[in-house]
């Protein structure tokens, strides 16, 4: 490894990582993508809340887990996964790089956890075909690509057992948010939409890419959680084999409807997008986004499981976490989508009230209202979107 290295520490393990300062440009600007071996300190929040869900599902299983990091870079995931969760059985770490093999095999002995993970180097979806032909399936994979994990899906499921949790990140998010929508259907075969909302659409199309995907191998997908964080979606999915369940979880496929005019939206399950041609509130054309997962994306019970584990492992980030995981707690019996306030106050021209007091008004009209992790002023709420703009417009809050 003929590159400058540096000793960082991220949560119970050390790393070398390569020297950020050595791969600055002439103004002093880093960008991960252009290490040698790829690491990223923005994701370190997204390893947390992956440490509190895998050991959430080692307890929901009730058995010591093997654990699957097929893009493994520096090999922190996996590295951390050995440290940090209780009931690992063994963990895979992989990366069809050799220079990153190489690290992470360094940093594997530095941490002395040579008798818990074993190391590959090929392929992610070369690795699952052939764990799967051996028997040798994996009850949690995660998927943490550079971009996509579209190509990696379907090799995963073959790769993971009955009842196993797949993880995904996607960081692809120009297409997933509507800036290329030709990609967006390639890759996902999805419309999206450019909306306010668009990173739960994102949530919601990599679901339903999954869904399908798992459908088609006669499994189902129950969505533990997910969340929508700075430049990435998040999706922490179970899969059991049963081809009645999947049948069932293709019924959880449909397709939004959305009025750019005035921001009235509806999300509705079917096979084959219904004719909405026009907006009932205002009479504008209805953009249509899909085919995407309509259903919920967070399980409440798992995401308390998780709320629980928090003072147990002493995360870092624990006061961050706390408020991240009491938010979506709050918004996980809401409906689908939620509105920016701002963007609803500047079509009325006028001021945007302190978002509790927003809140508070909609529920002492007897509406669900919440906050949303996805966004600082956005509200999840079942109320109609005319009665929104009547309290927007109300005395009572300006």
């Amino acid at each position: 490894m003929n590159f400058p290295k540096k000793l960082i520490r991220e949560g119970r393990v050390k790393l070398f990582i390569p020297d950020p300062d050595h791969f600055r440009d002439s103004s002093g600007h880093f960008d991960p993508a252009y290490l040698p071996v790829f690491y990223n300190s923005r994701m370190v929040f997204c390893r947390d809340v992956s440490i509190l869900a895998i050991q959430a599902f080692q307890k929901l299983k009730n058995h010591e887990i093997s654990i699957c990091d097929p893009l493994t870079a520096t090999g922190v995931r996996g590295l951390r996964y050995a440290a940090e969760v209780d009931g690992v059985k063994n963990i895979v770490i992989n990366d069809k790089n050799p220079v990153a093999v190489q690290l992470a095999i360094e940093n594997l002995k530095m941490n002395k956890l040579n008798s818990k993970i074993h190391v590959e180097c090929m392929d992610a979806r070369l690795l699952f075909y052939l764990y799967a032909l051996s028997k040798r399936r994996f009850d949690v994979i995660d998927l943490d690509p550079f971009g996509s994990p579209a190509p990696f899906i379907e090799a995963a499921i073959y790769g993971l057992k009955d009842g196993g949790m797949l993880c995904l990140t996607a960081t692809d998010m120009a297409v997933l948010c509507g800036l290329y929508p030709k990609v967006c259907l390639r890759r996902y075969g999805s419309i999206p939409l450019r909306v306010a909302f668009c990173y739960e659409l994102a949530i919601r199309i990599v679901a339903g890419y999954l869904a399908k995907k798992a459908a088609g191998l006669d499994f189902s997908i129950k969505i533990l959680l997910s969340h929508g964080t700075d430049h990435y979606i998040r999706i922490y999915s179970m899969l059991e084999r049963n081809s009645s369940k999947a049948n069932y979880t293709l019924k959880n496929l449909g397709y939004i409807y959305y009025c750019s005019n005035c921001g009235y939206r509806q999300l509705t399950c079917s096979f084959l997008p219904q004719s909405h041609e026009k907006c009932p509130y205002c009479n504008s054309k209805l953009l249509i986004g899909g085919p995407l997962w309509c259903k919920e994306i967070v399980d409440k019970d798992f995401a308390e499981a998780m709320f629980n584990l928090l003072w147990e492992k002493k995360l870092d980030n624990l006061p961050i976490l706390s408020h991240f995981l009491e938010i979506i707690l709050g918004e996980a019996d809401g409906p689908p989508t939620f509105y920016v306030i701002d963007k609803l106050t500047s079509r009325l021209k006028v001021s945007p009230p302190p978002i509790n007091q927003f809140i508070d008004r909609l529920k002492s009209l007897g509406f669900f209202a919440s906050r949303t992790h996805f966004h600082p002023k956005g509200v999840r709420t079942n109320a109609p979107i005319n009665k929104i703009y009547d309290v927007l417009s109300s005395k009572k809050i300006q």
